[in-house]
């Protein structure tokens, strides 16, 4: 859902965006259960990428000025339902996604240089249940992850 809140005590709904088929079976349905999202602006652009957890992939969409989205790309990225994408991060250096993947327990590095052609370009193994959150800034990655003690 897309919210106006330039005005906190009176936001304004703008759009709700959904592109899962209902005729389909969950694992070609589209993109379930977001989990995390992180809006950035690239190359004079707007876009929401979301980690959605059921369907296991990364979704772009381009927001427009006045709050409508469009689907760009979705990259799938594990097996149905087993949160192979869920928290995401944007670094605007290198144009990447870093994405956690609680299947394998690893955090994705996803290229988004050209939003509507997402490649998966590298992976950071953790090997530790429990990856919870991500974020990146002027090359260093901070990976939360809980329950664990780190060796």
């Amino acid at each position: 859902m897309v919210y106006d809140i330039t005005n906190p005590q009176a936001p304004t709904f703008i759009e709700y965006f959904n592109n899962i088929d209902y005729a389909k079976e969950p694992g070609a349905a589209g993109d379930l259960a977001p989990e995390g999202t992180k809006v950035f602006t690239q190359d004079g652009k707007t876009y929401l990428v979301a980690g959605n957890e059921l369907s296991s992939t990364i979704s772009m969409y381009e927001l427009a000025t006045d709050g409508k989205m469009s689907f760009v790309d979705s990259l799938k990225m594990g097996d149905i339902d087993q949160g192979a994408s869920e928290i995401v991060a944007y670094d605007p250096e290198s144009k990447k996604v870093f994405s956690i993947n609680s299947q394998y327990k690893r955090v994705d590095v996803v290229d988004v240089s050209d939003p509507s052609d997402m490649k998966l370009v590298d992976m950071i193994n953790v090997g530790y249940d429990g990856l919870q959150s991500v974020s990146v800034k002027n090359g260093l990655v901070a990976i939360a992850v809980s329950g664990t003690e780190f060796h």
